[in-house]
């Protein structure tokens, strides 16, 4: 963990339920853009390695397990919605390669977590 004071990561998983509590699959303006599931899977990329990854403190009690379970789900439906659901908005290079950076940051995160 970035800091080592479990009040930053605790700040974290709450933020995070919440986002997923009031986003849920696949409803709401949440789930209509398949360009911000890209970049909200790189920032959660990033959040995940600061808070150290597969052996975080976060993780380390039953409920830490209940909510990494429900994060890893939260990312499985961001990439199922990214490789099914391109928006019909913009399709310029830059959005596609957008979408592509996100799918292939967790598609390789997922086979880390996986153990593969």
């Amino acid at each position: 963990m970035l800091s080592g004071e479990a009040k930053y990561a605790e700040g974290i998983r709450v933020l995070l339920d919440s986002w997923f509590d009031q986003c849920p699959y696949p409803l709401g303006p949440n789930w209509t853009s398949s360009l911000e599931h890209a970049v909200r899977l790189v920032n959660w990329s990033f959040a995940w390695h600061l808070l150290g990854g597969e052996a975080s403190p976060l993780f380390m009690d039953d409920a830490g397990q209940a909510f990494k379970r429900r994060w890893l789900e939260v990312i499985y439906q961001h990439c199922h919605f990214i490789a099914g659901y391109f928006s019909g908005f913009s399709f310029s290079q830059q959005s596609f390669a957008g979408r592509i950076h996100g799918l292939a940051d967790r598609c390789d995160h997922l086979a880390i977590v996986a153990g593969e």
